[in-house]
């Protein structure tokens, strides 16, 4: 990991743009899943005055909830500041959705050896804000508690990522998160990034229905998009066998 001052120094050269990664993007691989960053440094910090919320609508069925900034007076929210081209700025926006989700907002960090740095952050506009949090699942907390101490993030602040809830689904609804969120991911990287946008707030906004509406809507929503991830998951598993028989 670079420290801050190294990191200061990269953000000054030439164009670029400091981002303040608080949720899964901590996670490496993860990073790498969602839009294959080069980040050119990396420098722990933290923003005061926003509280970590969960009140991003998650991708059903499994996943109830996503991270999201708050503001609140003495509060403080730990993450990475990640330096980036503005090609993989622009990469990163469209894997988050562009603006169907998240708004881009500056904000001052501090930066562990106390220097501020002005970044940008992705949280959830008004409009799409559920009216109440849920606790994430499993295997989201899992991202943000690995992330965060993989980031080297202050072990007070893992220690209460720690304490925090989590909801458990079934092994079917967390199989079917999981091909959509495969799915998403490579539309995210192709012209198709806008119906996967259109498509992922459909399966969103359905989780709000009650009852037996909710599970006939998700249950016609959840087929194409499990079908697609399936080919996705098809189509990863032969380059990899094409890329062993060529090694």
């Amino acid at each position: 990991m670079w420290g801050a001052d190294e990191g200061a120094r990269a953000g000054r050269r030439g164009d670029g743009v400091w981002y303040f990664a608080y949720g899964s993007n901590l996670h490496p691989s993860k990073r790498r899943a969602r839009a294959n960053l080069e980040p050119q440094a990396f420098v722990r910090a933290l923003v005061r005055d926003w509280r970590l919320a969960f009140d991003m609508p998650g991708v059903p069925p499994a996943e109830p909830s996503m991270a999201n900034l708050r503001p609140e007076a003495g509060a403080a929210v730990h993450g990475l500041l990640i330096h980036l081209s503005d090609d993989d700025f622009k990469a990163l926006v469209r894997s988050e959705g562009s603006a169907h989700f998240y708004g881009i907002v500056e904000i001052e960090a501090t930066t562990y050896d106390d220097e501020l740095v002005r970044a940008r952050a992705f949280v959830t506009t008004a409009s799409r804000r559920r009216g109440q949090e849920r606790p994430p699942s499993r295997r989201y907390m899992q991202l943000l508690r690995e992330g965060a101490r993989i980031s080297g993030l202050d072990p007070v602040y893992c220690a209460y990522l720690d304490g925090l809830p989590h909801s458990d689904a079934s092994t079917l609804a967390r199989a079917c998160s999981a091909l959509i969120l495969d799915a998403y991911t490579e539309a995210a990287k192709t012209p198709l990034h806008e119906l996967g946008n259109h498509y992922l707030a459909l399966l969103q906004a359905s989780d709000d229905l009650p009852g037996l509406p909710r599970a006939l809507t998700q249950a016609g929503l959840l087929v194409p998009g499990v079908g697609v991830g399936l080919g996705v998951r098809a189509l990863r598993r032969l380059a990899a066998l094409r890329g062993r028989a060529r090694e």
